[in-house]
C-alpha cells in the first residue's frame, strides 16, 4: 500500500512542539507520550533493519513502528494480528452475536447481575462477527486517508456528515472541514485513552492467564464426540513447534525473498549496505579507496511501511 500523502505524524512534527509550548502544564503524561510515540513512529528514532533480496541483492531500509494503540500507522497490522488469533480461537459450535448499550449508571448493576438480551446467531457465520469488529476495535480517532491538506495556518480533513445522509438510499455524504493545526491537534488528544483502559475484554473460555483453557485440547474433544474419533494427545506428549520466523514482504524489484542483513538500534542509521556504509537516508556513501566502486550503483529504497 502506497503511503498517504499526508500523515498524523507529518501534522506532530510541524505543529506538535508549539503545541506543547501553548499547552503547557495542561496536558497529561499520556497525551505527551502518544504525541511522541507518533512523532517518532517508521523513523530512526526508534531504529530498524536492512534486508536484501537473494535474487537481484535489492536493499531496503525499514525502520520500527512505535506500536501506540494511537497510532494510525500501526493499528491496521494490530486490527489484522487481532483478527487472524480470533479466527484461530473459533471452535467447531454454534455461535450467538449478542449486542448492546447500557448507561454508565446502569453498568455496575449489570455488571453483577444477569441481564437479559437479544440475541441472534450471525448471519455470516462468527468469523464475520470477527472481521466486522476488527474494523472498530483497532480504530484510531482519526485514519491518515481522510487527511487532505496542511500548512502553517490550518488542517483539512475528511469527514461523513450523517445527517445529510440520502433518505432513500441511506448514502452519507463527505464532507471536508479544515482547523487551524493547534485545534485539529486539541480535538485529536481528547480520544487519549486513560492508562490501563481496556477496550476489549474476554470471559468464559476465551479468558487468558495462567488457568486459560487449552483450546486446541477443547476441539480435540469435540471432535471426538461428533465423529467418536480418539482425541488429541495431551500437551507433554505433542511435538515442539518449529521456531516461528518473521516473514518479510516480497522484493518489490524481482518478487525474490528478502533477508535482514544488519539491524540498527534507536537513534542509529544502518552502517552497512553490502560492505558499503550508508548515510543518514539510506544512500551509499563512497570514500577514497573503495575496493568495489561498483558496488555503489546499488539501490536503495526507504519503506517506512514495513512494520516489525
Amino acid at each position: 500500500m502506497p503511503r498517504p500523502a499526508l500523515e498524523l505524524a507529518d501534522i506532530l512534527r510541524a505543529h506538535g512542539e508549539a503545541f506543547r509550548s501553548t499547552h503547557a502544564g495542561h496536558l497529561s503524561l499520556g497525551q505527551l507520550k502518544v504525541m511522541s510515540a507518533i512523532e517518532a513512529c517508521r523513523t530512526a528514532a526508534l531504529g530498524g533493519h536492512v534486508a536484501r533480496c537473494d535474487d537481484c541483492r535489492h536493499l531496503a531500509v525499514s525502520y520500527n513502528s512505535c506500536r501506540n494503540r494511537h497510532c494510525p500507522k500501526c493499528q491496521g497490522a494490530a486490527a489484522r494480528d487481532w483478527l487472524a488469533e480470533r479466527e484461530a480461537d473459533l471452535l467447531p459450535v454454534p455461535y450467538f452475536h449478542v449486542a448492546f448499550t447500557l448507561p454508565a449508571p446502569l453498568a455496575a448493576i449489570a455488571f453483577h447481575n444477569k441481564t437479559v438480551v437479544y440475541a441472534k446467531p450471525p448471519f455470516g457465520g462468527p468469523a464475520a462477527v470477527l472481521a466486522y469488529l476488527a474494523r472498530y476495535t483497532h480504530r484510531t480517532a482519526i485514519a491518515n486517508s481522510r487527511l487532505v491538506a496542511m500548512d502553517d495556518h490550518a488542517v483539512r480533513f475528511r469527514w461523513k456528515d450523517y445527517r445529510a445522509a440520502d433518505p432513500a438510499t441511506g448514502a452519507v455524504r463527505l464532507k471536508t472541514m479544515s482547523l487551524s493545526p493547534d485545534e485539529f491537534l486539541r480535538r485529536f488528544l481528547l480520544h487519549v485513552l486513560p492508562p490501563g483502559f481496556h477496550r476489549i475484554r474476554h470471559y468464559g473460555l476465551l479468558a487468558k492467564g495462567p488457568r486459560a483453557i487449552d483450546l486446541d485440547r477443547l476441539r480435540a474433544l469435540i471432535a471426538k464426540q461428533a465423529n467418536d474419533q480418539p482425541a488429541a494427545p495431551d500437551d507433554d506428549e505433542r511435538e515442539p513447534d518449529e521456531p516461528e520466523t518473521t516473514a518479510l514482504p516480497a522484493c518489490p524489484c524481482c518478487g525474490g525473498r528478502m533477508r535482514i542483513i544488519e539491524r540498527f538500534g534507536c537513534g542509529r542509521s544502518p552502517c552497512t549496505a553490502a560492505g558499503l556504509p550508508l548515510d543518514d537516508c539510506g544512500a551509499v556513501v563512497i570514500t577514497a579507496g573503495c575496493p568495489d566502486p561498483s558496488a555503489a550503483t546499488v539501490q536503495i529504497s526507504l519503506r517506512r511501511r514495513f512494520c516489525f
